[in-house]
């Protein structure tokens, strides 16, 4: 197997995408990366489970439950967005997801912290006695 056809064979299908906007996508991801010490494989959302009707009459899933498939259900500026994903990327795709929720949890709890100590801080700055100047 040629060099080339072998980092082609286990390149990650996040990079597939193409283009402008994919490239710049990329590079943004990597500077934040870089900058916050953020790991790179990271999936915000959530991957759920469905079942769908095709819309075939003399098919199964008319009168039963549906066709089961995978859905990526995630948002960026506040607009929800939903990919369909297909059975054999679950397996990679599933310990991103975790990994992300994880990380919001972890960055979560650090802001609390973060807070929580601030408000400690001011509480106990605010107990202490002042010392009085001695006056001569």
């Amino acid at each position: 197997m040629a060099t080339s056809a072998r980092k082609k064979a286990h390149r990650n299908p996040i990079y597939g995408a193409k283009g402008v906007v994919a490239s710049r996508l990329r590079q943004r991801k990597h500077q934040l990366a870089r900058r916050f010490d953020i790991p790179h494989v990271l999936l915000g959302g959530s991957l759920n489970q469905v079942a769908r009707q095709c819309g075939k009459p003399t098919c199964r899933c008319a009168s039963g439950e549906g066709h089961p498939m995978w859905t990526l259900t995630y948002s960026v500026s506040g607009r929800r967005h939903v990919e369909f994903i297909p059975d054999m990327l679950v397996p990679m795709i599933a310990p991103w997801v975790e990994e992300g929720r994880a990380y919001r949890d972890a960055l979560s709890e650090i802001q609390a912290i973060n807070a929580q100590l601030v408000t400690l801080w001011r509480k106990q700055k605010r107990a202490r006695p002042r010392r009085r100047r001695s006056q001569k």
